[in-house]
């Protein structure tokens, strides 16, 4: 079954994570004469993750091809991991820990989305914390080395945005009620 989880490579291919039971798996569609996708598509080997996966991302730059697959861990920390794969897409090796990103080793930060291509990979990461009597948020843009997975840098692109409010759009203090959470 598919998940709501896909991404595209920089030729247009297209890769949706898809789940039988508890295993995953990605397929990849390849794009044909730029209108069309080949189908039915080739899977990868399951996927060996510890949780579920929530989000991908793929980089075919420079003669390699790496799957980036973002989820939460056993111990509840985002986590991006990298895997690689040469022709066919059911060459991909399972996830593996020599390479990997540790998004925030607390509740207050949650990954939100995920990108690659030849400069890097940007995982964006939304940290709620509070101001006074007020739960906030900052979202972040963090760009990681493709070789080492080592930040090189990174940008706040919303500071201060308030996480929840009522039905008069009034900040509320506190946990949120059913229906006031805003993503």
């Amino acid at each position: 079954k598919p998940t709501d989880a896909f991404c595209y490579d920089q030729d247009g291919n297209l890769y949706i994570l898809w789940t039988d039971s508890s295993d995953y798996a990605v397929r990849r569609f390849v794009l044909k004469d730029g209108t069309s996708y080949v189908t039915p598509g080739e899977y990868s080997p399951t996927l060996g993750t510890p949780s579920s996966p929530s989000y991908i991302a793929v980089d075919i730059s420079g003669g390699q091809n790496y799957l980036y697959c973002g989820y939460k861990d056993i111990t509840n920390n985002w986590k991006v991991e990298r895997m690689s794969w040469i022709g066919n897409l059911i060459t991909l090796t399972p996830l593996h820990a020599e390479w990997s990103i540790t998004v925030g080793s607390d509740s207050s930060k949650k990954l939100t989305a995920l990108a690659a291509n030849k400069d890097g990979v940007f995982v964006a990461v939304k940290e709620t914390y509070q101001d006074s009597s007020i739960l906030k948020y900052r979202l972040k843009v963090k760009k990681h080395q493709k070789g080492t997975g080592t930040q090189d840098s990174e940008i706040t692109v919303v500071d201060g945005g308030i996480c929840y409010k009522n039905a008069e759009n009034t900040p509320l203090s506190g946990e949120p009620s059913s229906g006031d959470y805003e993503e």
